[in-house]
């Protein structure tokens, strides 16, 4: 069977031809159709927030590089759960606090630091292929990154009840229209796609 030219196709089309077809029969067909539908959806959403296509980075996207890095810090903070205990972790002192936040601090730079310093990335952020810039698109140097971004956010997250309503505040930003969290309103930057690597 001729393939068909669904670039050419408008959303309205391609919900049409997608009620229309046979699934069963042609299930790849049907597959390939909500993609473009999925994709035509997000074009005309980005279109009516006034952000242009492929600038700045998916929800979606963020979120998987969210989940890796959050993956990362679980499995790098277990040393730290063994020293304290978990009997002391149900009942945090100060000293404990400031510790924990030191701990992640070096621990974060240890890891990500040099995606940072290079790419402008955690390892998470390597992985989709994601990067922080600032508003004009540009990589985001270390010291904003790390001084701008990350530490107001980890010492803001670390303040006892206050800390819980800004580390759930913080993502919910993504949902406007510019794609930005609070961290990234605080540094002033925003998330875009790396460039390609060509090899030479």
């Amino acid at each position: 069977m001729q393939a068909l030219d669904y670039e050419s196709y408008s959303l309205a089309e391609l919900h049409e031809a997608y009620d229309h077809l046979d699934k069963d029969a042609h299930p790849e067909r049907a597959a390939l159709l909500s993609q473009y539908i999925r994709n035509r959806e997000e074009e005309e959403l980005d279109t009516i927030n006034g952000i242009e296509r492929h600038k700045l980075a998916r929800r979606r996207e963020r979120f998987a590089a969210f989940l890796i890095d959050l993956l990362i810090a679980i499995v790098s903070g277990i040393p730290l759960w063994l020293y304290f205990g978990l009997d002391r972790l149900q009942q945090p002192d100060i000293s404990m606090m400031v510790t924990a936040v030191v701990y992640s601090i070096c621990a974060f730079i240890i890891i990500h630091g040099y995606f940072i310093a290079t790419h402008a990335q955690t390892v998470g952020k390597h992985f989709l292929n994601i990067r922080v810039e600032d508003l004009n698109g540009q990589q985001a140097t270390f010291s904003r990154y790390v001084f701008l971004r990350y530490l107001p956010m980890a010492v803001a997250y670390s303040i006892p009840i206050i800390g819980s309503f800004i580390s759930l505040a913080d993502p919910l930003f993504i949902f406007g229209k510019s794609r930005r969290c609070l961290h990234d309103y605080v540094a002033k930057t925003q998330v875009g796609y790396a460039p390609s690597q060509l090899d030479d």
